[in-house]
């Protein structure tokens, strides 16, 4: 079988049933020459496809996947609601049981394998949605908190105006970089931080859709399902090669490429502790 270039993620994040599931769509529109609403899919997926496989046929990687290779060996144990009731116990029964078996599937289907990577993803997710209650940024500032958190685009008159308005302050704050647009573009709001690991600015929701077969930038939104939620964090945890500090020991590193500094810090390894204790039960 063609082996997929290093370093790509667009493409292998599908399992391999999935996987083949969109080679056979590829190769039925091609067949037919059929242009129809599925022309958007189609080509992101051509597009991943030539990242991941190269100049190799759909064909060839087709026929090598009805027999896959046995390469995620998964040393961790399932998420089932009892584990992460366990180890998130400030977690609600309610976002135990619809986030359970999102936080599985993301760990099955972007190779978070073993405990030391599982544990420090369930952590870093706990502390970024507080416990699967937040998987959209709100953004409510009052003015002393823009002052504190943003001074970079707010002065004492200038964050007085925008206090306590969460889709002016997004717009603000968030224009002009990544894709997105100026302030009046209303992309700041549009594509601010979703997910369990927010996914944040549109050229990063654009290549988070393309890896998981979504159309985020017509529908945002999406992000905010426990399943695309937590499959959004894989995505993001894959592309930072997370799973090398996990397994390295180095949390203050992984926290960093998370978060952008150690904001937190203390209480995400907290939640590490209590998620491996939970393991260890």
């Amino acid at each position: 079988m063609p082996k997929a270039k290093a370093g790509t993620n667009s493409y292998m994040v599908a399992g391999y049933g999935e996987q083949a599931d969109r080679i056979r769509l590829l190769l039925v529109t091609r067949a037919s020459g059929e242009k129809s609403q599925s022309a958007w899919l189609i080509n992101r997926i051509q597009e991943a496809f030539f990242e991941l496989y190269g100049d190799a046929k759909p064909e060839d990687v087709l026929r090598e996947q009805a027999n896959p290779p046995d390469a995620w060996e998964r040393t961790s144990p399932m998420i089932t609601p009892e584990l992460l009731a366990a180890a998130v116990p400030d977690a609600s029964d309610a976002d135990v049981a619809l986030y359970a078996p999102a936080l599985d599937a993301a760990c099955t289907r972007f190779n978070i394998s073993d405990v030391n990577e599982q544990a420090d993803f369930i952590a870093q997710t706990a502390h970024e949605s507080e416990a699967f209650t937040h998987v959209a940024e709100n953004l409510n500032y009052g003015a002393a908190g823009l002052l504190a958190n943003f001074s970079r685009h707010f002065d004492k008159n200038s964050a007085a105006d925008y206090a306590r308005q969460p889709e002016r302050i997004a717009n603000r704050v968030y224009a002009n970089r990544y894709g997105n647009g100026d302030e009046d573009s209303g992309d700041g709001w549009r594509y601010r931080a979703r997910g369990l690991i927010g996914i944040t600015f549109k050229a990063n929701y654009n290549a988070c859709g393309t890896a998981l077969g979504l159309d985020l930038i017509n529908h945002p939104e999406l992000l905010e399902q426990p399943t695309n939620a937590a499959l959004s964090a894989g995505w993001f945890w894959t592309s930072k090669n997370l799973n090398a500090l996990a397994e390295a020991g180095d949390f203050v590193a992984e926290s960093e490429k998370i978060n952008g500094g150690d904001n937190g810090l203390a209480d995400r390894e907290d939640r590490r502790t209590t998620v491996l204790a939970a393991f260890q039960a």
